[in-house]
């Protein structure tokens, strides 16, 4: 999942994602997360909401970045998965109380 890039002088502009890297390695994530897309709820609403907007290959992609970055959360703070959905939780419930800016 590598984006492209251009950029000239300070300024740094990301693009769609580039053909780079590892074919086998993309087409395994997106098959994780499809699995995943099947048994998490708020993913699955996000993935059903881009498969509306964008269309299919778009939404895989979505919701394959979406789930990169949880992992990365996930190995950043050394949590597992329902930790890191009761923390999401948590940061909705305080957003609401706030008036949800």
């Amino acid at each position: 999942m590598i984006p492209s890039e251009h950029s000239s002088g300070k300024r740094q502009q990301l693009g769609k994602l580039s053909k780079q890297g590892n074919s086998l390695l993309r087409y395994l994530w997106t098959e994780a997360t499809m699995h995943a897309v099947r048994k998490d709820p708020e993913l699955k609403r996000f993935y059903w909401r881009k498969l509306i907007q964008k269309g299919m290959g778009k939404a895989r992609i979505a919701a394959a970045r979406k789930l990169g970055i949880r992992l990365w959360i996930m190995m950043r703070d050394q949590i597992d998965y329902e930790e890191f959905c009761r923390r999401g939780k948590l940061r909705q419930e305080r957003k609401a109380q706030c008036g949800g800016a």
